[in-house]
């Protein structure tokens, strides 16, 4: 287990050190506004009259539960592996990723609703969800590895919510 740990953290790295040396210090905020674009998509089309699978009101117990779902896992992770992030000495809270879970979760939900109406756009929540994690790793807010996991927990946990309710 040590050596897998020692491999995930030599790539870590290698992705921290090669991917932008201008990251640093980067300061803009659209990674925060894209962390919820996805998920406010669903609404936006429900208003224009685009056909989603569910109404406003399912959406929202969809994603209420999801995120709840999401941060049952994330937060306790963050504490539990005060992993520091790439950019801060002081700051032990990077692993996993919440911006990039949130997203991935947006963007399962977003798919899961527009896949029979506009499979085109149901896509299209996982390009800003991508973006997401690319910021995070430019700004040199998280590793690699940060939003591998973060990206995974959002999709299981909405996922999840969509097999739950089913029943």
């Amino acid at each position: 287990m040590s050596r897998l740990l020692h491999k995930i953290k030599k790539v870590d790295h290698s992705v921290k050190n090669n991917f932008s040396s201008n990251g640093f210090g980067y300061s803009s905020k659209i990674d925060s506004f894209f962390k919820w674009l996805p998920m406010f998509s669903v609404f936006l089309f429900d208003l224009t009259g685009i056909k989603t699978k569910s109404d406003s009101r399912k959406a929202v117990k969809i994603i209420a539960f999801s995120e709840t779902l999401l941060n049952m896992i994330v937060l306790p992770l963050k504490k539990m592996t005060k992993r520091r992030r790439p950019d801060d000495f002081f700051k032990y809270n990077s692993f996993p990723s919440g911006h990039t879970a949130t997203s991935f979760l947006g963007a399962e939900i977003l798919r899961q609703e527009m896949k029979e109406s506009i499979p085109e756009i149901s896509l299209a929540g996982y390009g800003v969800a991508i973006t997401t994690a690319t910021l995070r790793l430019y700004k040199k807010k998280h590793w690699l590895s940060d939003v591998i996991v973060g990206a995974t927990i959002g999709i299981i946990s909405a996922q999840i919510t969509y097999n739950l309710l089913k029943k």
